[in-house]
């Protein structure tokens, strides 16, 4: 099963996203994708009211493929949409 949930866990965060986008994660909170109970993916995203933009979503490696990223990017969309008119994919 999948499912995503913000974070603030700086470690988790840093840990995908080296794996994911081969950097450390600049931000304080970030989506993690999970399945079951595996972080699998990372999302960072801006969210107000009047614009929500998505900044990078991400898979680990060994999960692509599967149709993950399209989950994750069009959960995240639709969340982004109860909160802003105006949604940017960056």
């Amino acid at each position: 099963m999948l499912s995503f949930a913000p974070t603030n866990d700086k470690a988790l965060l840093n840990n995908l996203s080296k794996s994911i986008f081969d950097c450390d994660y600049e931000s304080d909170v970030g989506f993690v994708l999970y399945q079951s109970k595996e972080s699998v993916g990372l999302a960072k995203i801006s969210c107000c009211t009047e614009k929500s933009i998505v900044l990078k979503v991400g898979i680990i490696p060994s999960k692509r493929k599967l149709g993950y990223g399209d989950f994750f990017t069009r959960s995240l969309l639709f969340r982004m949409s109860k909160v802003s008119e105006i949604i940017e994919i960056n």
